[in-house]
């Protein structure tokens, strides 16, 4: 999305996203009786993207949406003339004393691949968290904050009223209705994965009749997740391309300027850049085949969103202890790097989990309900807030707009506050695709993607079980782990090469961790120095 400016007299403000939130701002700075809280509550009610930052030559305000779709940063000034705000993490770090990576968030990024709270990797440079308000009075030098949105059911884990199945149609239709009308007649390109969630953005937008619509995937050829999308395609009478994304330039694309150009505008000083699309699209804006002003729809993040990621041991009618609580959260998003797991490294870990959580140092026990909300909780302002929205900029760094139907707050919120039972391995929503279906999509076309195709995975199997009868359940698993390199994700890891991959086999969890790697080197920083 592009930043624009919007001058009312005194104040400046740049804003990105709806102008609604951009004239909200100016309102609240106009209004010296208007208090923060209610900033809050008005900007709560808009349920588009947006970042803004207000001005005047006494105050300052910053805010972003409910999922931080468009990062904002910030920082003190020497001479406490007010706050450095605004979207460039690294313009702020120069814009005064350098100042060193902190070394626990660097472990931090390296175990998770962001950091968590309102840090980054530069202390004293702070990042707006998901929903938040802030706002600064110069002359005082302080500063206070408010949150227009917080991931937590407000009505006890249940819906307010009526049937789910036409709570969430009415959700979703209201969603891509939104989509539409911020894209007006321009062109409308999907990502198109062989997943749920890229099927339901493709479908809506057919059966309301947009048109221009295009989709793409990518990947090595007849891989699995492309040839999924391609029969959905073919079904919705879309026109659709597959990119193809050969071992040799995959690997000439990422030492070229132009990755290390987009890790600078992206990385934010606090996530590693995700830039699965990047390449695909470039290589689609260079053969001509990107319509002229076209808007991004991705499927983020369906999965996560409708109750995908609520750990097993939450659906239960047990109480669930506080540590284990945060032991599932660990063991899910702390282990990019064996190696990182240390004393340490995890005890600090625990720390921050907490601190992110407000949860007492002592442990306690909680319903299972109250875990899973936790646990989404935490996930949705960290790893959803600060890295899976954070593919957005690959967008923004080419110069396109676009949409996020599925965190579109309405969406977001009823999943927010609907029954755990009804989101645990996204029950609901998956009952709603099957019912809806529309042309078949999710009832005709598999949906199940594999790490090979169905005969290697067939032989493969069998090779599994003979192996864990001759030599144990852990040395298969270890031999098996060097077979990623030719799996659905080799892609990836043939950027790096087989004698890295084989090197570091046995410590990585995912391609993830040797991005992390690579970009962490880019910063001078080693793996080695971070292992306490």
């Amino acid at each position: 999305m592009k930043w624009r400016t919007l001058e009312a007299g005194k104040i400046s403000v740049q804003y990105c996203g709806t102008l609604s939130a951009a004239e909200t701002v100016v309102k609240f700075l106009r209004e010296t009786s208007s208090d923060l809280p209610t900033l809050a509550r008005k900007l709560g009610e808009i349920p588009e993207h947006y970042a803004v930052v207000g001005r005047t030559s006494t105050v300052t305000c910053a805010v972003v949406d409910h999922i931080r779709s468009v990062p904002i940063f910030w920082r003190y000034t020497e001479r406490n003339s007010g706050p450095l705000v605004g979207p460039d993490a690294h313009i702020l770090r120069t814009s005064g004393p350098m100042k060193p990576f902190a070394s626990n968030e660097l472990c931090e990024v390296a175990m998770t691949g962001y950091v968590t709270g309102p840090n980054t990797l530069i202390s004293g440079l702070s990042q707006l968290e998901a929903g938040e308000v802030r706002y600064w009075q110069h002359h005082l030098g302080t500063t206070e904050n408010a949150f227009s949105y917080r991931h937590w059911p407000s009505n006890e884990f249940q819906l307010s009223s009526g049937s789910e199945y036409e709570q969430l149609s009415g959700a979703i239709n209201a969603s891509f209705a939104r989509t539409m009308n911020f894209a007006g007649t321009r062109p409308i390109l999907v990502p198109l994965s062989g997943g749920l969630d890229s099927r339901l953005v493709l479908g809506k937008l057919v059966e309301h009749g947009y048109s221009p619509l295009h989709a793409f995937s990518y990947g090595p050829p007849n891989n699995p997740d492309a040839e999924t999308a391609r029969l959905v395609a073919e079904r919705l009478g879309v026109q659709w391309r597959h990119v193809q994304t050969p071992t040799k330039r995959c690997r000439a694309f990422f030492d070229s300027d132009i990755l290390k150009r987009y890790w600078d505008f992206s990385d934010g000083l606090c996530c590693t850049p995700n830039h699965q699309d990047l390449l695909p699209l470039i290589t689609l804006t260079e053969t001509g085949e990107v319509p002229e002003d076209s808007i991004l729809v991705n499927g983020q993040s369906g999965d996560f969103i409708t109750g995908g990621h609520i750990p097993d041991a939450f659906n239960t009618e047990a109480t669930v202890n506080t540590n284990l609580l945060i032991e599932e959260i660990i063991a899910k998003h702390y282990g990019l790097w064996k190696n990182l797991m240390t004393s340490k490294n995890l005890l600090h870990a625990r720390k921050k989990i907490s601190a992110c959580l407000d949860m007492p140092e002592t442990p306690n026990d909680i319903s299972a309900t109250q875990a899973a909300a936790l646990y989404e909780l935490w996930e949705y302002k960290e790893r959803q807030a600060k890295y899976v929205v954070n593919g957005q900029r690959i967008y923004d760094f080419l110069g396109m707009d676009w949409s996020l139907p599925l965190w579109d707050r309405e969406f977001t919120t009823f999943w927010r506050d609907t029954n755990v039972s009804h989101k645990y391995k996204q029950s609901l929503y998956c009952t709603w695709l099957q019912q809806w279906n529309y042309r078949g999509i999710f009832t005709d076309i598999g949906n199940t993607i594999t790490a090979w195709p169905r005969v290697a995975s067939s032989i493969l199997a069998c090779a599994a079980i003979a192996m864990r009868l001759v030599t144990g359940r852990k040395r298969r698993d270890q031999i098996f782990r060097y077979l990623n390199y030719f799996d659905r994700f080799g892609d990836h890891y043939k950027i790096f090469g087989f004698h890295s991959f084989w090197k570091h086999a046995q410590n990585f969890r995912n391609p993830t961790s040797m991005y992390t790697k690579a970009w962490l080197e880019y910063h001078g920083v080693s793996l080695d120095s971070l292992v306490h």
